[in-house]
């Protein structure tokens, strides 16, 4: 499925509402090869028992990135050409 010319593409971003820190948080994911998307995943972040007001649009945006890396990481994707875009990573 891969070799160097491959090049995936993906985003991600998160949002805590309605306070941050300390609401709801969220996050969105997304993965394109050739411009076409080929995997997705948007969910509602759980934060452990006890941690509920510790949440963030940081800790949502994360969350999106580690979703994206576990995807990677399940179809062993580690030789690949992979440019990961989030508003929290610089």
């Amino acid at each position: 499925m891969t070799n160097n010319i491959t090049r995936f593409i993906a985003y991600f971003d998160g949002a805590c509402e309605p306070v941050n820190p300390g609401g709801t948080a969220s996050y969105g994911a997304v993965v394109f090869l050739a411009g076409e998307r080929i995997w997705e995943c948007a969910e509602i972040y759980q934060p452990e028992d006890g941690h509920e007001k510790q949440t963030s649009n940081n800790v949502a945006e994360y969350a999106g990135l580690i979703a994206i890396l576990e995807w990677f990481t399940q179809y062993d994707l580690y030789d690949s050409n992979i440019t990961i875009h989030g508003v929290s990573v610089r």
